[in-house]
């Protein structure tokens, strides 16, 4: 079977549906990682099926977190199980990964008409109209199965993400089909893929129909001695010349993260991007990971982001 015909047919079938392309993701977890990956720089390991000393286990984690001063609230639940290993064409299946998110986004004013920003850009009191100030109020609700699998070229991850979505009155259904890749030695170096939005459909009951761009982005860890792990992060190529040549701007792709190691049992982590940095720790006792995130956004002020994981060993 020839499986790049079957990659170009599927990405050739997802323009083809196109009907309102859209240059952002589509994916509700880019805010709503665990406290790892966001003290880290917001670099989303879930996404890249990145193994770490813990990843031969089965693993329950819950992620929650109140952020900037209550404006977001998010609860999240995401399972990892080891399966007796499954061939298929050659492609070898030994873990599922489920997960279920709930965000809820409440009273964020959108104050774009409620004064003239071609003359101004900060209004004072006087100037404001707050008859044209309405209230943003977005909810969540997002399944996420996620199926890794390995062959001689690599590790790869199918992730299919099915989700509902609510604004004001408005609701909108969607689904979105995402595809990663890493190296298959990691010890020292890991080298990660990940293909966005392969496929996406979001239909509102409005009618209206979004399409999102499909983007690639690429991950590198070095891991020193053991102890420190090093990431770095390009996110959101997105596969249009026209829009890489003038919308694409470097500087706000890359995410830097740093992880230090002491005595196996406790990790720092510092970590950078263009919208906020980050400052989290880590530890485990007995079978239960905590982790812990304080985030500073530079438009949205601070959070706290906290993170559980309970290790379960296979029978």
């Amino acid at each position: 079977m020839n499986y790049n015909k079957i990659l170009f047919f599927s990405i050739f079938l997802s323009f083809l549906s196109c009907e309102n392309w859209m240059y952002y993701s589509n994916n509700p977890w880019q805010l709503n990682m665990s406290s790892r990956s966001s003290s880290i720089g917001g670099i989303c390991l879930e996404n890249y099926n990145y193994s770490n000393k813990t990843s031969n286990l089965n693993r329950i984690s819950m992620f929650n977190s109140t952020m900037f001063k209550g404006l977001v609230d998010y609860s999240n639940i995401f399972f990892a199980y080891k399966i007796n290993k499954i061939n298929i064409l050659g492609n070898s299946i030994n873990a599922i990964k489920i997960g279920l998110l709930n965000r809820r986004i409440t009273d964020i004013p959108n104050t774009e008409s409620a004064w003239n920003q071609a003359l101004f850009s900060e209004p004072i009191l006087s100037d404001i109209d707050y008859d044209l100030i309405e209230y943003y109020d977005h909810k969540d609700f997002s399944l996420l199965v996620y199926i890794p699998f390995s062959n001689q070229y690599g590790n790869f991850g199918i992730n299919l993400g099915p989700s509902h979505s609510k604004i004001n009155q408005y609701k909108a259904n969607s689904f979105s089909l995402d595809i990663s890749y890493s190296s298959l030695n990691m010890e020292v170096f890991y080298f990660g893929l990940l293909l966005k939005n392969l496929f996406s459909y979001k239909k509102w009951n409005t009618g209206y129909v979004e399409k999102f761009y499909p983007s690639l982005s690429a991950l590198l860890n070095y891991n020193y001695s053991k102890k420190v792990s090093m990431f770095i992060e390009l996110k959101d190529l997105y596969f249009d010349s026209d829009y890489l040549n003038d919308n694409f701007n470097f500087k706000e792709s890359v995410s830097l993260g740093c992880e230090y190691s002491i005595y196996e049992q406790f990790d720092l982590r510092v970590g950078f991007n263009h919208d906020f940095y980050t400052f989290g720790i880590g530890t485990k006792i007995y079978n239960t990971l905590f982790d812990y995130t304080y985030l500073d956004h530079i438009d949205l002020d601070s959070s706290h982001q906290f993170t559980i994981s309970f290790l379960i060993q296979n029978k």
